[in-house]
C-alpha cells in the first residue's frame, strides 16, 4: 500500500512537470533518450573554428602562424629531426582543452603536438590564448610561472622509446590555480596520469596508495570532478563507477571514502566535470567506444555522450544517473578531408568518421544557453564550436530525477550506443544491410562466425 501511493504520488508530480514544460523522454530498453539531434545544436553564426594545421582547412584555423609553433618545437627536439619534420604540415594537432579565463575575457588553451620519427610518436603540450570569438592572441605573457603561447616544459624520461611524451590533456581549476592531467610513460615504462600546475610550472605523477584499490597497469583516461574548488576527484572508470580522491596534491590518491551506485557504463573518459550553475549536478562529456570488423580490418568509432553525476556531500555519495545517446552534432563536421589517406590503408578503410569526443566545456552562458565547447576530431582535426540547447536539457534531466520519473539504469551508454549504430545484440545473428556494411558481412544469408568477432563489447 505505502509503494503504491509513492508511485501514485510519483506520477502526479509527473504529469505536473510535463505539464509546466518539462519534454518527456522516450525510452528505450529502459534508458531515457531526449531527441538529442533536435536539441542539441550548433549555432550557426559562429563559425566552426579549427585548430587544423592542415592547408586546406586555413579558413577554419585558429592559428594565424603556424611557423611560430614550428619555430618553438625546433627548441625542444635535435637539429636532425627538426629537419627531418621539413614542416609544419607532418605535425598533428589533438585533443584541445580550454578553460575560460573570466579576468582576461580569453580562453587558456592546451593542443597535444604529435609528430612521427622511425616509427615512434612523440608528443608535447602546447598553450596558447584566444579571445572571445576563438582568435588566437599572439601576445606572449606568463601565467603563472608558465609562458604562453609556448611548448610547456614537462620532463620526459626518454623520447626514444615509442609513443613518448605527454598525452590527452584535461585543463581544471583547482584551488584557484590551473592544472593540467594528461598521461605519459614514466621511468619505469609504466604510463602514468601526471598533473601540471601553470602556477609553479612543475609537473609529478599522481600514485594510487589503496592496496585494496584495483588499477590498471596503463594509467589513461581519468575525468577531473573539482567539487568548490576544493576537493579534487577523478572518475577513474565508468565500468564500475569508481572515483579516486587526490585532494592533498602530495602525489597520492586513494579511493573516495564516498559512496557510489554500482551502475556500471560504457563510457570511457571525459570532459572535466562542470558544476550545473548552483545545483548538485555535474556535467561532462563522455565518449562511447565500439570496435567492429571492416574488410579484414579492425576500427573503432568514439562519439560524446552527455553524463550527469549527482553528489551528496553530508554524507558523501556520488551517484551516475543519466547517460545519453551518442551524440553527432552536425554533419558538417565530417565534411572536412581530415588526411591523405593511403589506398587500402586502415584509415582509409575505417573512412573518416571514426573519432569525435568532446575535450572540454569551456564557458557555458546558462542564460543565454550557449555552451563553448572543444571537440578532437579523428585526432588530426582540433575543433571549437558554440551549440545551444543543453542548459534546457540539463533542466529536463534533473527535474525527472527529482520526480524519479526515471530509474538509474544499468549500462545505458552502451545500450544507446549499440541502438544508434543499428546494433541491436551483439550474440544476435540477424545484421541490417547497414551493420553488414559496417561489418564487413555480404547483404546474402552468409551465417555470422561469431569466433570472429565482428561488434565487440567496450573493453577497460
Amino acid at each position: 500500500m505505502h509503494y503504491t501511493f509513492l508511485w501514485g504520488l510519483a506520477s502526479i508530480l509527473l504529469l505536473i512537470n510535463f505539464a509546466l514544460g518539462v519534454k518527456k523522454p522516450i525510452p528505450y530498453n529502459g534508458c531515457p533518450t531526449f531527441d538529442l539531434k533536435n536539441r542539441i545544436s550548433i549555432i550557426e553564426k559562429s563559425s566552426i573554428s579549427g585548430f587544423s594545421l592542415q592547408k586546406n582547412l586555413s579558413a577554419f584555423n585558429l592559428f594565424t602562424d603556424t611557423q611560430f609553433i614550428f619555430n618553438l618545437l625546433r627548441l625542444h627536439i635535435s637539429e636532425e629531426e627538426f629537419c627531418e619534420l621539413q614542416s609544419s604540415a607532418n605535425i598533428m594537432m589533438m585533443f584541445p582543452a580550454a578553460i575560460w579565463l573570466s579576468e582576461k575575457s580569453m580562453f587558456l588553451t592546451v593542443v597535444r603536438l604529435s609528430y612521427s620519427r622511425k616509427a615512434f610518436l612523440k608528443s608535447f603540450l602546447y598553450t596558447s590564448l584566444f579571445d572571445s570569438n576563438w582568435n588566437e592572441v599572439i601576445t606572449e605573457e606568463l601565467i603563472g610561472m608558465t609562458q604562453v603561447p609556448g611548448i610547456i616544459p614537462i620532463d620526459v624520461y626518454d623520447y626514444s622509446i615509442e609513443n613518448s611524451g605527454p598525452e590527452d590533456p584535461r585543463i581544471f581549476w583547482f584551488s584557484n590555480e590551473i592544472y593540467i592531467i594528461f598521461n605519459m610513460i614514466d621511468i619505469d615504462l609504466k604510463r602514468k596520469m601526471f598533473l601540471y600546475n601553470f602556477s609553479t610550472g612543475e609537473s609529478w605523477a599522481l600514485r594510487i596508495i589503496d592496496h585494496l584499490f584495483w588499477h590498471r597497469y596503463a594509467e589513461k583516461n581519468w575525468t577531473p570532478l573539482i567539487i568548490d574548488d576544493k576537493s579534487m576527484y577523478f572518475v577513474y572508470n565508468y565500468k564500475n563507477f569508481q572515483i579516486l580522491d587526490c585532494t592533498d596534491r602530495n602525489n597520492y590518491c586513494i579511493k573516495s571514502s564516498g559512496e557510489f551506485n554500482t551502475v556500471p557504463s560504457g563510457l570511457r573518459g571525459g570532459s572535466p566535470y562542470v558544476r550545473f550553475q548552483k545545483t548538485n549536478y555535474f556535467i561532462s562529456y563522455g565518449y562511447t567506444h565500439i570496435d567492429y570488423r571492416k574488410d579484414e580490418e579492425f576500427c573503432v568509432v568514439y562519439r560524446p555522450a552527455i553524463t550527469i553525476v549527482f553528489i551528496e556531500e553530508n554524507p558523501l555519495s556520488f551517484r551516475l544517473i543519466y547517460q545519453s545517446e551518442p551524440i553527432e552534432f552536425q554533419e558538417k563536421l565530417f565534411i572536412q578531408p581530415i588526411m591523405n589517406y593511403t589506398e587500402g590503408s586502415q584509415a582509409e578503410i575505417c573512412e573518416d568518421r571514426r573519432i569525435m569526443m568532446v575535450v572540454s566545456i569551456a564557458k557555458w552562458d546558462y542564460d543565454k544557453d550557449i555552451v563553448d565547447i572543444t571537440i578532437n576530431l579523428n585526432d588530426t582535426i582540433p575543433l571549437a564550436i558554440q551549440i545551444s540547447g543543453l542548459t534546457s536539457l540539463i533542466n529536463d534531466v534533473i527535474k525527472m530525477h527529482e520526480n524519479r520519473a526515471f530509474l538509474e539504469e544499468t549500462n545505458c551508454a552502451e545500450r544507446l550506443a549499440w541502438k544508434h549504430f543499428e546494433l541491436e545484440d551483439i550474440e544476435g545473428t540477424k545484421f541490417s544491410p547497414r551493420k553488414k556494411r559496417m561489418a564487413g558481412v555480404k547483404n546474402d544469408k552468409t551465417d555470422l562466425d561469431l569466433t570472429k568477432v565482428v561488434f565487440q563489447n567496450l573493453q577497460f
